[in-house]
């Protein structure tokens, strides 16, 4: 009997900062990617969702959270590669 087999990775991301006025507004998502399936059904699927906005104005950076978990700036430094580079950019 074939057993079928997943494997799920998950990660924040980064996305093209948008400028709006005096600020720049950078998307932050959550990427679930998930592989796997048997010999005779193999797939893929993955689902982008929204976490959050980091916002870059004159005032400095903050985030604004678009889901039911609690994000603070400082954690998403640690976890989102690219993240401190864009804020950078940002305020170039």
């Amino acid at each position: 009997m074939n057993q079928m087999r997943f494997e799920t990775k998950n990660w924040m991301q980064v996305g093209k900062p948008v400028a709006v006025g005096e600020r720049t507004l950078i998307p932050v998502c959550r990427v679930c990617l998930s592989v796997g399936g048997g010999p005779d059904h193999p797939c893929c699927f993955g689902t982008v969702e929204p976490e959050g906005l980091v916002v870059v104005d004159l005032r400095g950076e903050y985030l604004l959270s678009l889901s039911e978990e609690t994000l603070s700036l400082e954690k998403a430094l640690e976890a989102i590669p690219n993240l401190g580079e864009a804020i950078k950019e940002a305020h170039a």
